[in-house]
């Protein structure tokens, strides 16, 4: 099918509108949101702005449509295929930009929040409402109920492995089943040559990407390696931190790759102070181990639209439900 010019994207404007309500320092929609999530997941004003803003701040018109064009999103008229997203506890933003994708492709959204977070997604559907109201009527809050794996053509879920198994299991064979399961993301500072760091940077950085969600996310970096002589000054960068990653020091860059080998199958981003050219003799090596990101420390927490999470393009996971 070939593609269209990405303007005529039906869903483009409206997803661009919405997106404008909630970076808006001064929108009614984002100042009710921030004063609702505090109380539903329990963290700082600070950090639930943060949130929102890495996770909106993909969603603008020209990344959406930038990602139309990379991911080749064929035009579609809107279609009665329903497809249901699971959310997880420990990431209240996890299934947004799953959920845009699903629009974009002209599906139905079905929206099952969790019960540790359940309102991150109802006020995302007022302000649809509030943006487009034909798009907000292809869009449901659903309870749980395991008739809904039934009753749809795709589950795009998020949670343990545990629990993705047992939905895959209860999912019909003939429903598409995409799981987003355990994952951890690692950092990396690479000071070879002791070069001076800008620490003041590198400690804003990685509080950045460790504040955010408690440590508890995909995103969240558990480990940070230091190579050089970085260790007085990583210790000092990270005691403020009220959930601290692990440090650890290696000798180079070949003593690093053994030691991130123990976890194949299970890591996600990686986050790099210092020079990233440094990655690229080591980038097949990595893409064995399962990392489908490596980005500047600071930005872990901020996937791009783009990002195929667990190396699964959900655009090409459901191009192939029938109209």
């Amino acid at each position: 099918m070939p593609i269209r010019e990405t303007s005529a994207s039906p869903v483009l404007e409206p997803l661009g509108r919405v997106t404008d309500l909630w970076l808006d320092p001064k929108s009614v929609v984002r100042t009710k949101a921030i004063e609702a999530l505090t109380v539903s997941t329990g963290y700082p004003v600070h950090l639930v702005e943060r949130a929102i803003d890495n996770a909106f701040g993909e969603l603008t018109r020209p990344k959406i449509r930038d990602f139309i064009k990379a991911e080749e999103v064929p035009f579609s008229s809107p279609k009665n295929s329903v497809v249901l997203h699971i959310g997880a506890g420990n990431v209240f933003t996890a299934w947004l930009h799953g959920a845009v994708i699903t629009l974009l492709l002209g599906h139905r959204c079905w929206i099952k929040p969790s019960m540790m977070e359940p309102v991150f997604a109802r006020l995302w559907h007022q302000s649809v409402q509030m943006a487009d109201i034909q798009m907000a009527q292809r869009i449901t809050i659903v309870a749980w109920n395991e008739e809904l794996l039934r009753q749809v053509q795709a589950v795009v879920a998020y949670g343990s492995d545990k629990t993705l198994d047992e939905l895959s299991k209860r999912t019909p064979d003939d429903t598409i089943f995409v799981g987003y399961g355990h994952k951890i993301s690692i950092g990396l500072i690479i000071n070879e040559h002791e070069i001076d760091i800008d620490m003041d940077k590198l400690c804003t950085d990685i509080e950045h990407d460790c504040e955010l969600f408690d440590m508890n996310g995909c995103l969240s970096p558990q480990v940070i390696y230091m190579v050089g002589n970085t260790a007085d000054m990583m210790k000092s960068a990270v005691s403020h931190l009220a959930k601290q990653p692990e440090l650890r020091y290696v000798h180079d860059l070949d003593s690093w790759m053994t030691q991130i080998k123990q976890f194949r199958g299970h890591l996600s981003t990686i986050g790099i102070a210092g020079d990233l050219s440094k990655l690229e003799p080591f980038k097949s090596d990595l893409e064995e181990l399962g990392v489908t990101r490596i980005c500047e420390m600071g930005g872990m927490q901020r996937p791009p639209l783009t990002w195929r999470n667990g190396g699964v393009s959900l655009v090409h996971a459901l191009k192939p439900i029938a109209v």
